[in-house]
């Protein structure tokens, strides 16, 4: 009944928030089990959550670390050979939605050993496009040479979501930045699994058979963090997941002391802050749109509609983005919206329609870069403790020193994207502070 967190995990409602010392869930107030204890996490938790330097190199010499090639991380998954052409230190270019000739001869000269060429095409490169950080990790690791350092790998959906991919990298290339300012050798490793659980899979299993990848930061969905995670479990290799909320994460076994974190709320803490943020503008009947193909759409829904029921609401309608064309509802109040990245056009489309007729309120899979000028206008977000769904409307506990956080991106210049770039920063930053 304890979450990866050392907090319990309501075994009704699997919110898995609850202080080790309640009685009660505190989302539908079943009664929790007296019978648990603190699941004793591996080399102490929060070190490895942190992945402390050369302390990790010792925990990974005492555990092992078996490069089991897992087949795959779900029975739906159907296996992919070789992984390399979707991982990268520099020598590929993940990212082709916008072409540029310096970072592809960087890449080239690369691939070739010529780290000089490579270092001066970059910083080409970085002068033509300040905001992207995948030219920023290349020219770190390039500057850093054939030079020992800390070596970690980040797994974003880059070919299928390529705006989200690259808030998530702007998070781990300000850390590493930081990092090698303050001394550490840092070396990000970047992985492209286009939201798809089979690439997801092949990835993982080339990345746990390398043994100079000291942990990974990723996936980017909850769809495929769900499927490479027993991977990394099985092969006792931290995986710190920025963007992965889905209840399911909190569910998978933990054999062996626990190996899978995230830096984000799960959906059913924050379905249940959106329901109450709903009622509390004095809406009641919700038609709520959502993919039921997603873990995460799922688990967010799941989360909403039980809330919003349990304290007076109702879901008067429940429209599944992937199945049909999506209708306006005739009586509801509100409009929430719950896609995931394969459904947030249908989704944008929804809220076009709707033109400003009902109040719409979203999940945090819609707050990205394209969403506000597609829909017209930003749904209401609700707050959570972990999210950072709107950097001007809320303060958050992912990001407490916020003004730093932001001041240090607009030295950087490496753009928007808050929310995912803070939780993918605190997956990488404590690298710097506890070497």
């Amino acid at each position: 009944m304890v979450s990866e967190f050392n907090h319990v995990t309501c075994p009704k409602c699997k919110h898995d928030r609850n202080a080790l010392t309640a009685k009660k869930c505190e989302i539908c107030g079943h009664r929790l089990s007296k019978g648990f204890g603190k699941v004793p996490i591996a080399g102490v938790g929060l070190a490895v959550l942190l992945l402390a330097g050369a302390g990790l190199f010792g925990f990974k010499a005492m555990t092992g670390n078996p490069a089991t090639n897992v087949a795959s991380g779900s029975a739906q998954t159907q296996a992919i050979g070789d992984a390399s052409a979707f991982i990268s230190r520099g020598e590929k270019v993940l990212f082709t939605d916008a072409p540029s000739p310096d970072k592809q001869a960087a890449a080239d000269a690369i691939a070739a050993g010529d780290l000089q060429s490579a270092i001066a095409n970059l910083e080409a490169a970085r002068q033509a496009s300040r905001n992207d950080p995948e030219t920023l990790i290349y020219l770190n690791n390039a500057r850093l040479g054939q030079a020992a350092a800390l070596n970690i790998a980040v797994v974003v959906p880059a070919t299928s979501s390529p705006s989200a991919a690259r808030e998530i990298l702007r998070g781990v290339a300000q850390g590493q930045d930081e990092a090698i300012q303050a001394g550490v050798p840092f070396r990000v490793v970047i992985a492209d699994d286009n939201n798809d659980p089979n690439q997801a899979v092949a990835i993982a299993n080339a990345l746990v058979q390398d043994e100079s990848i000291l942990a990974v930061i990723g996936h980017g969905t909850s769809r495929t963090s769900v499927a490479a995670a027993p991977i990394y479990q099985e092969s006792q290799m931290v995986m710190i997941a920025p963007t992965s909320s889905s209840t399911e994460l909190a569910q998978l076994p933990r054999t062996g002391g626990n190996f899978i974190f995230r830096t984000i709320a799960s959906d059913q803490f924050t379905g249940t802050t959106l329901a109450r943020h709903l009622l509390s503008t004095g809406k009641r009947r919700a038609a709520v749109f959502f993919n039921s193909a997603s873990s995460y759409s799922k688990s967010l829904q799941q989360a909403f509609a039980t809330t919003l029921s349990l304290e007076g609401g109702e879901v008067v309608q429940e429209i599944d983005l992937s199945q049909r064309s999506a209708q306006l509802p005739s009586d509801a109040d509100a409009i929430v919206l719950l896609p995931d990245a394969e459904t947030l056009p249908q989704a944008i489309e929804v809220a076009k329609a709707n033109a400003n007729q009902l109040p719409l309120f979203a999940g945090d899979a819609f707050y990205r870069i394209e969403s506000p000028s597609a829909g017209r206008r930003i749904p209401e977000w609700a707050c959570s403790a972990d999210s950072m769904a709107s950097a001007q409307k809320c303060e958050s506990s992912v990001c407490p020193n916020r003004k730093q956080f932001v001041g240090r991106r607009c030295q950087l210049a490496i753009g928007d994207g808050l929310r995912r770039s803070a939780n993918s920063q605190n997956g990488a930053i404590d690298r710097k502070r506890h070497p």
